[in-house]
């Protein structure tokens, strides 16, 4: 149902993008790709209880986002986000999906781009000569992370072998 859109026109859902950055290959799917009159947006929506839009203006994966349209000469002004709220009851009836749109520059891709080559070189180095690994833990790692039983491990024994195979 498009009741609560307020774009004209759906670009592309589930956009495939696939480039290089320094030798290494990016590959991810954009939520999505949408139109207000003229203007392009990425769609980027959020599966939330409530509506939680601090760090939304630094949010990594919409910075990889930005640059895979870049790469794609896609030409977007910003990130729409659908903040879905996935509690029952009470706000989530009356308001459903939130909507914010935040304008990003596309002058500081270049530097995205190179942040990017940055920790792709750090895990290629990581991969063939291996290194010291550490937890990165954030408010999503319960429900977006497929290592957050190993981390959890780690807690219980420190044995870092044990918990990389749990």
């Amino acid at each position: 149902s498009r009741k609560y859109d307020d774009f004209t026109e759906i670009v592309s859902l589930e956009q495939k993008f696939e480039f290089r950055v320094n030798g290494h290959m990016v590959i991810g799917y954009i939520d999505g790709v949408v139109k207000t009159g003229e203007t392009m947006w990425l769609l980027e929506n959020k599966f939330n209880k409530r509506v939680e839009i601090s760090g939304i203006d630094l949010d990594a994966q919409v910075s990889m986002y930005m640059l895979a349209c870049y790469k794609l000469g896609i030409n977007v002004a910003g990130v729409m986000y659908n903040i879905i709220r996935v509690a029952e009851g009470g706000v989530a009836i009356k308001q459903p999906v939130v909507r914010r749109k935040i304008f990003r520059n596309q002058e500081g891709l270049a530097f995205i781009e190179k942040e990017v080559a940055v920790q792709l070189d750090e895990m290629a180095r990581f991969h063939v000569q291996g290194g010291a690994v550490y937890r990165t833990p954030t408010r999503d790692c319960g429900w977006d992370c497929s290592f957050y039983k190993a981390c959890l491990s780690l807690n219980d024994d420190g044995d870092l072998a044990t918990a990389l195979s749990s």
